[in-house]
């Protein structure tokens, strides 16, 4: 999809209410200062961002640069990046994960952590109906183009995989206990979805046909390595299947890895990458890695040599980019701008040569 085209489909969406949107920011201000409460307490994911960018000594901390962005979509922060959505912080619209969903036009889909789908188009839909505390994370897309959305929640009746479409309303799919530390989400070849428990550490499964999770792996490589410090915290976070591998981040740990699928009850993960707190990432059909590392507010290209290139950086708008999805001629990533200084959440695209992204998107009859 052309920038224009992404410009066209936001003024769309867009309203010119202004006393009605001041209206609406006031009303959610509580709701959003109660929200932040809970994540602090929920989510130590985002604690640990939050260390990260507050701390000056961190590469991409609150001196980086500010970003340039605007919320025209069509301008450019530097030569290679694009704004193509900026969001309201004070509304809780913070985006945390996102999937292209048709890559003839590059349209997508992003989770906002307000219990919210943003699509391209414009349009706006809330995944946990009713008053919830639902937070909404990684996301994944099956083959009849319904979409998979990792929910946390205190309440049972709401933690757990979240499933709907255009045509077909938000109902939960699989419930998880409240304990779970839900994030990345992805399927495999087989239909088998795979989540990302980053609070304790494991890797859990539904099998094709299965009605509920069951720990996959449980491995000192996949957990957090303090509860006190809000920089470790989280463990496994991102997950991608490629070939007959499952590629995990740890963000506490600063490593990537791969992990056989197999028969055997307990593969060994095998370190690809470290030094790098990733959070989530792509890959595309020649094997090579982008990754969104949150801290260093930077999209990193890994190629299969394990040559490593910065695509983008805080000067073309990132703030704490989280997850990256691959489209015709580059990336889409999304900015948190959470808990740090700066409060730009967003998304970007970024030019760069890329091949097919590899994602299984299977046929998925329960």
């Amino acid at each position: 999809m052309s920038i224009s085209i992404w410009q066209a489909s936001l003024n769309e969406g867009q309203t010119t209410d202004t006393d009605g949107r001041t209206a609406l920011r006031k009303k959610a201000n509580v709701k959003f200062q109660a929200f932040k409460a809970s994540l602090a307490v929920t989510l130590p994911l985002f604690l640990t961002l939050a260390g990260c960018a507050s701390d000056p000594s961190v590469p991409g901390s609150s001196t980086a640069p500010e970003t340039r962005a605007t919320e025209n979509a069509s301008s450019s922060v530097r030569d290679n990046a694009f704004l193509i959505k900026s969001f309201d912080y004070t509304l809780g619209e913070t985006p945390e994960n996102i999937v292209v969903t048709d890559l003839s036009t590059e349209q997508f889909a992003a989770t906002l952590l307000n219990n919210t789908l943003w699509w391209s188009t414009g349009r706006t839909e809330q995944i946990v109906p009713g008053e919830s505390d639902a937070m909404t994370l990684g996301i994944a897309e099956d083959a009849e183009h319904r979409l998979y959305v990792a929910v946390r929640s205190q309440d049972p009746a709401v933690a757990g995989i979240w499933r709907g479409s255009v045509e077909e309303k938000w109902e939960r799919y699989v419930p998880v206990q409240t304990t779970v530390g839900l994030n990345g989400i992805t399927f495999g070849d087989d239909g088998t979805l795979y989540a990302a428990d980053s609070v304790n550490g494991r890797i859990l499964a539904l099998q094709p046909g299965g009605s509920s999770f069951a720990v996959w792996l449980d491995d000192p490589a996949l957990k957090p390595t303090s509860s006190e410090d809000p920089v470790a915290a989280s463990g496994v976070n991102g997950l991608k299947v490629f070939g007959t591998y499952l590629y995990a981040s740890n963000t506490a740990q600063g490593t990537l890895l791969r992990i056989p699928i197999s028969d055997d009850p307990r593969p060994i993960p095998e370190q690809v990458l470290s030094g790098r707190a990733v959070d989530d990432f792509a890959l595309d059909k020649d094997g090579a890695i982008y990754l969104a590392v949150h801290p260093d507010n930077s999209v990193v290209r890994v190629d299969p040599a394990g040559q490593q290139t910065v695509l983008g950086t805080a000067e073309d708008g990132l703030d704490g980019p989280t997850a990256i999805a691959i489209a015709q001629s580059g990336v889409i990533t999304t900015n948190l701008g959470f808990l740090g200084t700066r409060h730009h959440p967003s998304i970007i695209f970024i030019t760069a040569q890329v091949s097919e992204p590899t994602l299984p998107k299977p046929a998925i009859t329960k």
